[in-house]
C-alpha cells in the first residue's frame, strides 16, 4: 500500500491536498501467510472498488541488463507529468521458486536521486 499526496512524507509527486490518494500493489492473505497472485489480487482491488498503484507494463520480460533497467527507471512520475518518477518497481506475478518467493525489486531513477539529494 502507499499513500501519498501533500502533507505525507516528503510529497515527491507534488500532488495538493485534494489529490491524497491510496495505492495497493500487494495483498497479503493472512490465513495462507502468503501475497495474492496477481489475478486474485486484481480482482479484489476491484471489489473493494480501490486503485493500484500506476503499472508501466503488466507483459514484461526481465532482461539480464542493469544498465537497461535504469533506463527504464528514468522518465516522468504517472501521477504527475511534470515531476520525475522514483524508479519502477520489477516483480512476479506469481512465485517462481521452491520457497513460494516472487522476485521483486526496484530499479531507481537516478535523476530522482540527484533532485533529492539522495
Amino acid at each position: 500500500m502507499r499513500n501519498i499526496g501533500d502533507g505525507i512524507q516528503s510529497n515527491e509527486d507534488n500532488l495538493n491536498q485534494s489529490e491524497r490518494r491510496l495505492y495497493l500493489f500487494n495483498i497479503f492473505d493472512i490465513d495462507k501467510f502468503e501475497y495474492l497472485g496477481y489475478e486474485e489480487f486484481i480482482s479484489i482491488v476491484n471489489q473493494l472498488d480501490m486503485e493500484t498503484v500506476p503499472f508501466i507494463d503488466t507483459d514484461f520480460k526481465l532482461i539480464d541488463d542493469i544498465e537497461a533497467l535504469i533506463e527504464l527507471s528514468k522518465g516522468t512520475s504517472a501521477l504527475n507529468k511534470n515531476t520525475r518518477r522514483e524508479g519502477i518497481v520489477i516483480k512476479s506475478y506469481e512465485e517462481i521458486n521452491d520457497m513460494g518467493e516472487r522476485v521483486s525489486f526496484k530499479a531507481i531513477n537516478p535523476d530522482f536521486l540527484i533532485k533529492y539529494k539522495e
